[in-house]
């Protein structure tokens, strides 16, 4: 749209004369109205505004429809727990008081030795690659496998394990929450190993340590819910007593 107009119009007694041309061409009329009626489906986007209906040849304005209360939020709190971080805190608290003996600290004699070999990494082919992209989730899957629930029950990928590794691999110290978890998964299921091994699996070849227990975890952690649901299954019946029938 071109508009044309001159100053003496508006200088003197006689009526300002405005001479225009406009020239909109149809598609960009669709488009814009497309675009309009497109917008105002998404919600929230556009104001509230009264919605106006037809009746009896004569516009009137319809009342808005009263909305109804919000649910309450039923969303996590966040992936941050406190009682996690309590129990990092407490762990690095042990190591950091005598570090001395726990990097010499090993296993007992009768340990077991793991499973799972360290080197078989590829397999399964999953774990492998999600170790290789996001080392942190399967990290924090196995602490929340090995200290929560061995069935995942509320397990979220991003917790607070996985942002504790995130952060300590920020600053290249990601080796020491691994070789913690890893002393620890030794001393419950009693493995093979050491903590000076703990640190040089860490340090060398991260991937393989978490991969590895990772896999050792799932066994472990199916073999207690086999072995959870045997005893639940052979659990001997209460015996029901029968009152006597006085005669």
């Amino acid at each position: 749209m071109v508009y044309k107009m001159w100053d003496n119009a508006f200088l003197t007694d006689q009526p300002s004369s405005i001479s225009f041309s406009a020239t909109v061409s149809p598609p960009v009329v669709l488009i814009a109205l497309s675009l309009l009626f497109l917008l105002s489906k998404i919600p929230g986007l556009l104001p509230d505004r009264p919605t106006y209906t037809l009746f009896s040849n004569s516009i009137k304005m319809a009342t808005p429809a009263p909305q109804a209360a919000a649910a309450p939020s039923t969303q996590a709190a966040g992936p941050i727990s406190d009682a996690d971080v309590a129990e990092w805190k407490d762990k690095f608290n042990k190591v950091f008081a005598a570090p001395s003996e726990h990097f010499n600290s090993k296993s007992p004699a009768t340990a077991q030795p793991w499973t799972h070999n360290f080197w078989n990494f590829i397999k399964p082919l999953e774990t492998c690659l999600m170790t290789w992209c996001l080392p942190c989730v399967v990290f924090g899957r196995t602490h929340h496998r090995v200290n929560k629930s061995a069935s995942l029950r509320g397990y979220e990928p991003i917790n607070t394990s996985c942002l504790l590794f995130c952060g300590s691999t920020a600053v290249c110290m990601q080796w020491l929450p691994m070789a913690i978890q890893r002393a620890d998964f030794r001393a419950k299921y009693n493995l093979q190993g050491s903590c000076a091994v703990d640190v040089a699996l860490a340090c060398c070849c991260g991937c393989c340590d978490i991969v590895q227990m990772d896999k050792e975890a799932e066994l472990r952690a199916s073999g207690e819910q086999s072995q959870n649901g045997i005893q639940e299954q052979y659990k001997a019946a209460e015996v029901m007593v029968v009152p006597e029938q006085k005669q």
